[in-house]
């Protein structure tokens, strides 16, 4: 259904019409122009204008001008309604409970009936600040959002849930041609103050976690290895693919798309490591591990499992599976003092954050010669 933009409101007798302005929105790979009318804090777009042709937008914008924008400072002007509407699918309301109806099949219930609560909230938002269309909201209304959402006490963990949602949303609304930016680029999540920072692994819990991997998880076994000599995040771990690995020159490349700089990384690939690609079956689908149904293994699945081997273990809250990569830094800066070889591997995208792994056990090592006694 067509909603339209202007629907807030009459039009008559108005001392002040603002501008016009000329958009442009790619549809089925061509970029169209249209025309859009600022009218009293009110926009909407011409209706049945769009054109492929830069000029007739220009000589259509000139015309609007001509006939509204420039009596803007007559005493008294009458506008007669321009007939303006949205385009298909494009309103925010339409948008995202669209979005939640094409997805009830791969959601359980219980996550349609989460995210349906939500939407209310979000839209109720959108009400208040008059955001109609997708192509109106900005970071700053997300921001503004984020704050609504924290003042209804919610806890960070929650509101970065929500806001990944929206984020989510958007981009696929990007990447259909629905609106012309990617606003899920400039959506920033809120930073977790976690209490318990991560930590590197001893050499006897880690010979326990794989004593009990070996027993119980042996599926787990491969991609818990991984991470001991690559220092690879779950996520790249679970979307490793065989067409990544160059067995000619022993290195994993991983693509920009999915690390957390956004560039490219290079990962030489260890001598066991070798070993266990060697002896894993390959599947149509491309993925390197599999989980214990053996069906490609998610992030979600590797985090739960060593969730469950920590629990067994009454291992410390600071002992993740994310533990393992502050294990590779703290091992590979010891044993060859090149720092900055390390930051490559692991994707740092500056060098102080290597640096922190550095002065944690710097401040081990100081510790341990203030507790020498003769």
């Amino acid at each position: 259904k067509l909603v339209t933009c202007l629907r807030r409101g009459g039009y008559g007798n108005y001392r002040e019409v603002v501008m016009a302005n000329i958009v442009t929105m790619k549809r089925n790979g061509k970029t169209r122009y249209y025309i859009r009318i600022t009218s009293n804090g009110k926009k909407g777009y011409v209706q049945g204008f769009s054109t492929t042709s830069k000029k007739e937008a220009l000589a259509k914008k000139k015309e609007v001008e001509k006939d509204v924008v420039s009596n803007r400072n007559s005493n008294s002007i009458t506008i007669v309604k321009p007939e303006i509407e949205t385009f298909p699918g494009t309103s925010v309301k339409n948008y995202f409970e669209n979005y939640i109806h094409e997805n009830k099949y791969k959601w359980a219930s219980t996550t349609i009936k989460h995210y349906t609560k939500f939407v209310k909230v979000w839209l109720e938002f959108c009400e208040k600040n008059n955001l109609m269309l997708l192509s109106e909201v900005k970071a700053i209304h997300i921001d503004s959002f984020k704050n609504l959402l924290f003042q209804k006490s919610f806890k960070t963990n929650n509101v970065n849930h929500y806001i990944k949602f929206v984020k989510s949303v958007f981009r696929r609304a990007f990447e259909y041609d629905v609106v012309t930016y990617d606003l899920a680029k400039k959506i920033k999540l809120e930073r977790v103050k976690d209490s318990t920072q991560t930590k590197p692994f001893d050499p006897k819990m880690l010979d326990e976690v794989i004593s009990l991997i070996n027993s119980k998880y042996s599926w787990y076994l491969p991609c818990f290895t991984f991470g001991i000599y690559t220092g690879m995040r779950e996520g790249e771990i679970a979307a490793l693919r065989w067409d990544w690995i160059n067995f000619n020159d022993n290195v994993i490349v991983i693509p920009a798309s999915l690390t957390k700089a956004r560039y490219e990384r290079v990962v030489p690939i260890h001598p066991k490591l070798l070993e266990i690609l060697q002896n894993i079956q390959r599947f149509d689908d491309g993925f390197v591990f599999r989980n214990s149904k053996n069906t490609p293994i998610t992030a979600c699945v590797i985090s739960h499992t060593f969730t469950k081997i920590k629990k067994k273990l009454s291992l410390p809250k600071e002992i993740k599976f994310h533990s393992l990569r502050s294990t590779f830094i703290t091992k590979a800066i010891k044993s060859s003092g090149n720092i900055v070889a390390v930051q490559k591997i692991v994707g740092h995208r500056s060098l102080e954050v290597t640096q922190r792994y550095v002065d944690s056990f710097l401040e081990d090592k100081i510790t341990a010669m203030n507790s020498l006694s003769f």
